[in-house]
C-alpha cells in the first residue's frame, strides 16, 4: 500500500454558499442527512457482513441519524473529552484509525487541528467524502499509511490522540504489534497530552458484545480456529471482504478486545498518570459502548464495581463490558537545552554552559 496524505493547501478564501446549499448544523438539527452517493459508499463498507449480528446497528452507526456515531460524538463523548482534557478549541488532537470518520467529523467541528489516520485506504476515501459534505474537508489533514511510523513526523507532537473502537482491530496474533502503535502513540503525545481510549470491548468480560455476541469467545486464544469455527456454526461471524478469511479475519473484526491492565503493560517504563483514578475521574462512564438499554442498571453496577475500584484506585471502566473514556496523561516535562551565560556557581570558568531544564 502506498503511502498517501491529503492535506488542505493554502488557497483563495471560499465564497460563502448560498443559504440553502449550506450544510445543516448536526448539533442543532440533532441528525444530519448525508448523500445517495455517501450512504451508498458507507452500505459498501459493510458488503460481506450483511448476517453478523449487528449488521444493522453498524449500517446505522455510519450514517447521520440520531442514534449514528456521528450523533453520539458530538452529543456525547465531545463533552467527555472536554470534561477530562480541558476545551478542545485550542487543542491539536489525532484521530487514530479514524475509519469512515465520524469521530473525525465531531472533532474537527471543535478542535483547532486535527489529523486523521488509517491503514485502509477505502475507509479514508469515506472519511474524506463526510468532511467534504460536512464543509470541514480544508480543517483535516488525512494520513493513509501502511505503518504509523512512516507519518508519525508528519503529523507532529499532540495534545491528544483518540482511540475509539480502534484497539479491538490490532491483531493480538500478531505478537507485538498493539504494544508498538500504543507506545508510538504515547510518544506522539506533547508533555500533558493524553491518550483516549473509547468504546474498546473489554476482554475481561466472557461476552464478545462487539462481534458475535458469544458466550466464551473473548476469553479462548486470540485468533482461535476452534472459536471461529463455533461463531460461524453459530451463524454469527462469516468471512467478509473487508478481512482476512478465517480466525484472523474474526480477529481482526474485533472479537478480542483488550483489558486495562493490558494497556498499562504497554507503557511499562512510561511516565504517565490515569486521570480516572483521580477525584470524579469515574463519571459519566458508559455501559456497554453508551447502549441506551443497559443505563439503568449502570447505576447499581457503578455502586457495587466502587466499592472494590476506589480502594485499589482502578477505574471502574476496568470492570465495564467496554473500556470507555479511559484517559492516560503523559507527565514530565520535554527536556530542553539551553545556554547560561556566565560562570557557574563555584566554578572559575567565563565560558557559556549547558544546562538541561525540564
Amino acid at each position: 500500500m502506498a503511502l498517501r496524505e491529503v492535506e488542505a493547501e493554502a488557497g483563495e478564501p471560499l465564497k460563502p454558499r448560498e443559504a440553502k446549499h449550506r450544510p445543516a448544523n448536526p448539533r442543532v438539527a440533532g441528525s444530519f442527512q448525508y448523500s445517495a452517493e455517501f450512504r451508498k459508499r458507507s452500505k459498501k463498507l459493510l458488503r460481506g457482513m450483511e448476517h453478523f449480528p449487528n449488521y444493522s446497528k453498524y449500517l446505522e452507526d455510519e450514517l447521520g441519524g440520531p442514534n449514528s456515531r456521528l450523533m453520539h460524538f458530538i452529543q456525547y463523548l465531545i463533552p467527555e473529552i472536554e470534561y477530562r482534557c480541558g476545551p478542545l478549541a485550542d487543542k491539536s488532537v489525532l484521530d487514530f484509525g479514524c475509519g469512515p470518520g465520524p469521530s473525525t467529523a465531531a472533532l474537527a467541528m471543535n478542535c483547532r487541528s486535527v489529523a486523521g489516520y488509517d491503514i485502509d485506504p477505502e475507509l479514508v476515501d469515506v472519511c474524506r467524502m463526510r468532511l467534504k459534505e460536512h464543509g470541514l474537508e480544508s480543517t483535516v489533514r488525512l494520513y493513509c499509511a501502511p505503518n504509523l511510523e512512516d507519518v508519525k513526523d508528519r503529523i507532529g507532537p499532540v495534545d491528544l490522540v483518540l482511540l475509539s473502537g480502534v484497539i479491538e482491530h490490532i491483531p493480538l496474533t500478531e505478537r507485538g504489534l498493539r504494544r508498538r502503535l500504543i507506545r508510538t502513540l504515547f510518544g506522539m503525545l506533547k508533555p500533558g497530552g493524553s491518550l483516549y481510549i473509547y468504546d474498546t470491548p473489554n476482554r475481561a468480560w466472557p461476552i464478545d458484545f462487539h462481534t458475535t455476541g458469544l458466550l466464551g469467545i473473548p476469553w479462548t486464544k486470540p485468533g482461535s480456529p476452534s472459536a471461529y469455527a463455533r461463531a460461524v456454526r453459530a451463524g454469527r461471524y462469516g468471512d467478509s471482504p473487508r478481512y482476512t478469511p478465517g480466525p484472523r479475519g474474526m480477529e481482526q473484526c474485533g472479537a478480542w478486545g483488550a483489558t486495562y491492565w493490558e494497556i498499562l503493560g504497554y507503557l511499562k517504563g512510561e511516565s504517565f498518570r490515569v486521570q480516572n483514578t483521580r477525584a470524579g475521574g469515574n463519571k459519566h462512564i458508559d455501559y456497554l459502548g453508551g447502549s441506551r438499554r443497559f443505563r439503568l442498571a449502570r447505576y447499581p453496577f457503578d455502586f457495587f464495581v466502587g466499592l472494590l475500584a476506589r480502594p485499589l484506585r482502578i477505574p471502574i471502566t476496568a470492570f465495564y463490558p467496554f473500556l470507555d473514556n479511559l484517559v492516560i496523561t503523559k507527565t514530565g516535562a520535554m527536556k530542553r537545552t539551553v545556554k547560561v551565560e556566565g560562570s557557574r556557581a563555584g566554578s572559575s570558568s567565563s565560558s557559556p554552559s549547558l544546562v538541561t531544564v525540564r
